[in-house]
């Protein structure tokens, strides 16, 4: 019967072995530095805001989905059709969330739009809603569009469109 005898692992691997994982422990550490500031900045961000703050941060201003350019022209507009039909540039991910009510009831006469250019926005107008509209508020990448029909309901001084048109067209 034959002794096998086990192969000695030589002293230099050990070392090359050792040192990959001091290189690797350093890595982790010096990672673990760098990312600890930001995540605790993103923490107390968090803990901070109120609701509205962490949804503006979330869905975004007059980006993303455009959460707080439509709070921001939504504020006065009349209700009795419904909210308004919201249009993103990205049809993946609808835009119409960012509307604080669970109300499917659209306006089909007021048409707002996030993230598009101003060609990409009339060209989309045009194929959807027909080449009435017009845009009566815009900032950044973000519009607004209404029908011929409210702005001649704006032309009135008493009505609640007038009041609305006349806000928006204030709004920076």
């Amino acid at each position: 019967m034959a002794v096998t005898q086990r192969a000695a692992v030589p002293l230099q691997s050990s070392r090359l072995l050792a040192v990959a994982a001091g290189l690797l422990a350093i890595c982790a550490v010096r990672g673990g530095v760098h990312l600890a500031p930001s995540i605790i900045e993103a923490g107390r961000r968090l803990l901070t805001l109120d609701g509205e703050g962490r949804r503006l941060l979330v869905y975004g201003n007059c980006n993303g989905r455009g959460y707080g350019y439509v709070r921001r022209v939504t504020e006065g507009i009349p209700l009795d059709r419904g909210r308004p039909r919201v249009r993103s540039v990205d049809e993946a991910y609808p835009s119409d969330l960012v509307l604080p009510e669970d109300d499917w009831n659209r306006e089909s006469r007021v048409v707002i739009g996030i993230g598009f250019t101003e060609v990409e926005f009339h060209a989309r107008l045009l194929a959807s809603d027909g080449p009435a509209f017009t845009v009566v508020h815009r900032s950044g990448g973000c519009f607004t569009a209404v029908s011929p029909e409210i702005l001649r309901e704006g032309e009135d001084g008493g009505s609640r469109w007038h009041a609305w048109l006349a806000r928006l067209r204030q709004l920076p």
